[in-house]
């Protein structure tokens, strides 16, 4: 079968030099689609851009107010590092001026005088009053309880002298340092709350973390008034209590602190005396009796701070308690009969040594060649009686101007032709608005400082320990900006 011819005519050009009459209809349908893909294009590769920058800027802000939190934790910390710093060295000031009170006492018991330093006014001391209760009923010789007490008559008064001439020096340089902590807390918090405070001129490390992170943003003028009242209740978070004159404020508690860390060596150091107590003699005793007679020491001491907190005072005292037995002979008709008759002596404060950082009332005798000062002023939170887990939040708001956004609105060709523009004949460039008002892009963000104490409530012995600033365990956490402030930020744009 022969194929189909088509007739000639069928297939000649047009005049336009087309083929047949359906050519060209194609094109304008290429045409049309290429032109809705570019204008697909340009949409997606502007909303892409804006929600890079967007996704940028809000990573920015977080960075930003972060860093302020860990400014304020770091602060807290430094102040509660410091804090502890000062408790440990008062308590060290304590032991030095106890032990010194202490090795006093020792002292007068085995020296009259404690060479260059007497006995305290009123104390006849122990050296005297312990020989005179031997002596009085071993006629004068109160071997060998008068041989003990002179046997340590020498190694006594070196301790003394050792204690006496070390813990001077040792009180002022402790004193020093307290002083020194204290000036560097009060700096650095200040310094912090400063460095915050320039945020609200562009200026200081949150603008420089804004600017580090995203070149085009800056602290929003409009967010200026939150961070002022931040700023503004951060500060009155904190308390600086000098306990000079306000150690009747309740939440003034330096001087609690101090006191209940005391090791038990100085915050009480009731005992029943040990060896070389108790003394012992024995022998003729009463004239024409044998007997025996020991004398043991009933001692107390403590260290206490002032009430205005300007004085470590100590006191060491003893009372002397002996008792024994003479056995005499009383000649009766059928012979001496052995009577035994009770010994009893007692010495009541025979001696009392007295010790303190300063002369005073309760001090009669100061450790020389030291300086104190009392307990220095100290940083901590205004309210202890309060939940206060969290320091006040502290809100940032970042903006960009959208003619900095790299889209095809602000477009720019390699000769500086104008934004928006057409560039050399290509094609034009979208007008594409942001959709934020004022043509700025905005992002903030709230963070906190937050006390964590690693410890629950039952390891604490059931006591809930609010946030303060003697623990140093403040830390920084992003929370959720409120609704109502990003309201006002936006009425504000």
């Amino acid at each position: 079968m022969e194929p189909v011819r088509l007739p000639r005519r069928l297939l000649a050009p047009t005049p336009s030099g087309a083929w047949g009459r359906e050519a060209g209809q194609a094109s304008v349908f290429v045409v049309a689609t290429f032109g809705i893909v570019l204008l697909a294009a340009f949409l997606v590769y502007n909303t892409g851009r804006q929600v890079v920058t967007k996704v940028h800027m809000q990573n920015t802000a977080d960075s930003a107010a972060y860093s302020g939190s860990v400014m304020l934790a770091r602060a807290y910390n430094f102040a509660a590092y410091s804090n502890r710093a000062m408790v440990a060295n008062q308590v060290a000031i304590a032991q030095l001026v106890g032990l010194t009170s202490w090795s006093r006492y020792y002292c007068t018991i085995y020296n009259a005088e404690c060479g260059d330093y007497p006995s305290p006014p009123g104390s006849e001391g122990a050296y005297e009053e312990i020989t005179a209760e031997f002596d009085a009923y071993f006629n004068g010789d109160a071997q060998p309880a008068t041989d003990v007490i002179n046997g340590y008559a020498e190694p006594t008064q070196t301790l003394f002298d050792t204690i006496n001439n070390g813990a001077g020096p040792i009180i002022t340089v402790l004193d020093g340092i307290n002083k020194a902590l204290s000036d560097a807390s009060l700096a650095y918090y200040d310094a912090t709350l400063a460095d915050l405070g320039l945020g609200l001129a562009n200026a200081g490390p949150l603008a420089t973390i804004v600017r580090a992170n995203d070149p085009n943003a800056q602290i929003s003028q409009f967010g200026l008034g939150v961070l002022t009242a931040d700023i503004a209740q951060i500060k009155s978070f904190v308390t600086r209590y000098t306990p000079l004159d306000n150690q009747n404020d309740p939440n003034n508690r330096f001087h609690q602190v101090v006191v209940n860390s005391l090791d038990p060596f100085s915050s009480g150091r009731s005992s029943t005396e040990t060896p070389p107590f108790p003394l012992f003699a024995a022998g003729s005793c009463l004239g024409d009796g044998d007997g025996f007679f020991t004398m043991g020491a009933i001692y107390n001491g403590s260290t206490t701070l002032s009430n205005d907190n300007t004085t470590w005072s100590a006191k060491d005292a003893a009372n002397f308690i002996g008792g024994g037995v003479c056995i005499i002979q009383v000649p009766t008709p059928v012979g001496d009969i052995p009577v035994p008759i009770p010994l009893v002596g007692y010495a009541y404060d025979s001696n009392q040594a007295y010790a303190g950082s300063s002369t005073s009332a309760n001090t009669l005798y100061k450790v020389p060649d030291s300086t104190y000062s009392g307990l220095q002023p100290y940083y901590d939170v205004s309210n202890l009686k309060g939940n206060d887990w969290v320091s006040p939040t502290l809100t940032l708001f970042i903006s960009r101007a959208t003619s900095t956004i790299a889209t095809t609105q602000y477009a720019k060709s390699a000769i500086g032709a104008p934004q928006g523009t057409a560039q050399n004949g290509s094609l034009p460039v979208l007008n594409m608005t942001d959709a934020d008002k004022g043509n700025v892009m905005v992002s903030s963000a709230s963070s906190e400082a937050y006390f964590a104490r690693p410890l629950s409530a039952w390891q604490l012995g059931g006591q809930t320990v609010y946030g303060n600033l003697f623990n140093p365990y403040w830390e920084a956490r992003l929370v959720p900006t409120s609704a109502a402030l990003q309201a006002a930020a936006a009425a504000a744009q």
